[in-house]
């Protein structure tokens, strides 16, 4: 056995030419022939006499167990540099690295595969790369003509349709790389992968050889193009923000599929144009409130059929009412204990909401507190409150109170949004917001049960109140938005849900009882919410009745003189 010594005495460099990486025990070895070693001649000594080399990895790959990188990648054809780790035995080569040089016919490199250092397969030096350096025409920015920039190029999609009018084009390659700023890594097959550096021009590019790829342009645009199908699956949830214009453009069908609830709302204008028929189905209730002028435009006949038809009918929801709902002398009632104001108006409509709720009248905004008999009421639909106008004044200072507690730019937008639309104002929106964030909710909580409470039309100090009971029974945040969630989806009127949360809170259940009633609620829905409550102990009338409401309310067609109707049934 050798010393170190000795070793390190007869330390052996060579360079040679790889002829075969078909390594039977997949090690990444390559059987390489060693210039000054190996003749060319392989009657003498053929490809498969030659001895296995093994690569050596960089430092930061693993090669263990199948971490770090493979050990792949060296092609026939490829120059290599290595030692032998055996010394002036010369049996064992590993191969340190590989390096490129000018592929010229005639010398040792000649296209001659039955010759020893030549590819076996007759691959390489490919016929683009003679009498040029081995550098990727990419990184050297030469012969762009032949490479995938040309390919590109000649395949750009542009005169793409727009909704209504005009087009788009898919922008150009802003490749414009310079030597030796773009660092390329290209594939047997031709996948490339680009890091472009080059000042002014600087890219990130995937390429598929398809020519499916991702480019980042240098002022971090970015163009997908997906020559084949493309699919999108999440297990979760997805958000999309886009705070310019978003256009799609899709040459055959679009398919949209909610297997629960569609909301979309529109800040302005809304036009759509379809060029064949419209089928509309809708199995349960349809309610269109408009408070502009309607207008229905026909070319041919117009069939209206149903068992009955009303034009005009009285009683309808109090959005509608014209000029509007003005109050009974002396009808107004302060509940000291709750802050509650219940109103009764001419028509013997009851209504009932905090002191503080901001209503609009022909006078403008008031508090309810506020208003009077002389008071015309524009709006009283819960389910579609006006938004308080706010001054840009208190959403700046809303927006600073919010981004000091950690909320995004997107959640500071959202919940503002949420809580002025169920019509509450700067105030209420900062102390609801400091008592969730006091009791352990996330910002993405916050702004989750902001939007769900909203649907459901109630106002911030309501988010507050329900939202302590809960935390005060002893569920976490996560329960309490899970369960808010499937209250909103649910259909269920607003005074419904909020006899749920009172019976929880003050029919003497044990927390216990409420934590699994809540999660089974979470799993199952609400569809069956009497018997799930029955199940964990929790017997009240209040679950009957929403029970009832549930199988009965697709049998109305006005949802606000329902949730009233139960108002009034409760207090009596």
């Amino acid at each position: 056995m050798k010393s170190i010594d000795t070793v390190n005495n007869t330390f052996f460099w060579w360079y040679g030419f790889v002829e075969d990486v078909n390594d039977p025990l997949k090690l990444g070895r390559c059987r390489v022939r060693i210039v000054g070693l190996h003749t060319p001649n392989k009657t003498e000594i053929p490809t498969e006499s030659l001895p296995w080399a093994h690569a050596m990895m960089p430092y930061h790959s693993a090669s263990s167990s199948g971490v770090g990188f493979s050990p792949t990648g060296i092609l026939p054809g490829t120059w290599v540099l290595g030692f032998f780790k055996d010394g002036d035995s010369c049996q064992q080569p590993m191969i340190l690295g590989t390096f490129g040089g000018i592929n010229k016919l005639g010398n040792i490199s000649s296209k001659t595969p039955s010759v020893g250092f030549n590819d076996p397969n007759d691959a390489f030096p490919k016929e683009s790369y003679l009498d040029e350096p081995d550098t990727n025409k990419l990184a050297r920015n030469e012969d762009i003509e032949n490479t995938i920039v040309q390919k590109k190029k000649e395949d750009i999609d542009d005169c793409n349709p727009t909704a209504l009018g005009g087009s788009w084009s898919e922008p150009e390659t802003p490749y414009d790389a310079t030597y030796p700023k773009n660092h390329v890594h290209e594939s047997e097959s031709g996948h490339i992968f680009e890091v472009d550096d080059t000042p002014g021009a600087e890219r990130l590019h995937r390429y598929h050889k398809s020519g499916t790829f991702e480019e980042i342009h240098p002022d971090g645009s970015v163009v997908h193009k997906i020559i084949g199908d493309d699919f999108l699956i999440v297990r979760k949830n997805n958000h999309v923000s886009v705070y310019g214009n978003l256009t799609v453009n899709v040459g055959d069908t679009i398919k949209i599929y909610s297997g629960k609830n569609l909301d979309i709302q529109v800040g302005g204008d809304a036009r759509i144009h379809v060029a064949g028929n419209t089928t509309m189905q809708t199995d349960g209730n349809f309610i269109h409130s408009i408070k502009g002028t309607a207008q229905i435009i026909s070319g041919g006949n117009m069939t209206l059929s149903a068992p009955k038809i009303d034009l005009n009918p009285p009683g309808i929801s109090p959005s509608s009412n014209s000029p509007g709902f003005k109050l009974n002398k002396s009808c107004s009632e302060t509940k000291e204990s709750t802050k509650k104001i219940v109103f009764e108006f001419e028509d013997g409509t009851v209504f009932e909401c905090e002191e503080t709720r901001q209503l609009k009248t022909q006078n403008g905004w008031k508090q309810a507190k506020d208003l009077t008999e002389e008071d015309v009421i524009e709006n009283l639909d819960p389910l579609r409150p006006e938004p308080i106008p706010i001054s840009e004044e208190e959403i700046a200072a809303m927006n600073q109170s919010l981004a000091s507690q950690g909320f995004s730019l997107q959640e500071r937008n959202q919940l503002i949004n949420n809580f002025t639309a169920s019509g509450v104002g700067q105030a209420e929106i900062t102390n609801t917001v400091n008592g969730l964030v006091s009791v352990g909710f996330s910002t993405q909580q916050i702004t989750s049960l902001s939007n769900d409470f909203s649907s459901m039309g109630f106002g911030a100090l309501e988010v507050s109140v329900y939202t302590n009971k809960l935390t005060n029974l002893g569920l976490d945040q996560t329960q309490i938005s899970g369960f808010v969630s499937v209250m909103s989806g649910s259909g269920l009127s607003q005074v419904s849900v909020s006899a749920i949360f009172n019976t929880m809170s003050t029919s003497g259940f044990t927390n216990e009882q409420i934590s699994s009633f809540v999660g089974q609620i979470s799993i199952q829905g609400v569809v069956n919410i009497s018997q799930i409550a029955s199940e964990y102990g929790m017997e009240s009338e209040v679950f009957d009745e929403v029970q009832a409401e549930l199988e009965e309310k697709n049998k109305t067609s006005n949802p606000i003189n329902s949730s009233l109707g139960n108002v009034v049934s409760r207090k009596q």
